[in-house]
């Protein structure tokens, strides 16, 4: 494992290019990479945001009807 890493550090110093950062770890504003991580991360976020309304809307639905069962039984009881 040593030997390994000492490989790594050797090639690494050898082609310092390949080290760099891309432009969009970077933080190149305005690289066309950049601005479609934005859009996916909007994106993400957006589906994210429906899903957990969804879930929301699914138990205040089973809450709507839950009540409506219970008043139809008290009704049919009296």
């Amino acid at each position: 494992m040593q030997k390994f890493a000492q490989v790594v550090a050797i090639l690494l110093c050898i082609v310092p290019a390949s080290t760099y950062a891309c432009a969009t770890c970077y933080g190149a504003q305005d690289s066309a990479l950049t601005e479609g991580i934005n859009v996916a991360i909007m994106v993400m976020t957006g589906l994210t945001f429906c899903v957990l309304g969804c879930f929301a809307a699914f138990f205040l639905w089973l809450r709507h009807n839950a009540k409506q069962f219970a008043k139809s039984q008290s009704a049919k009881e009296v």
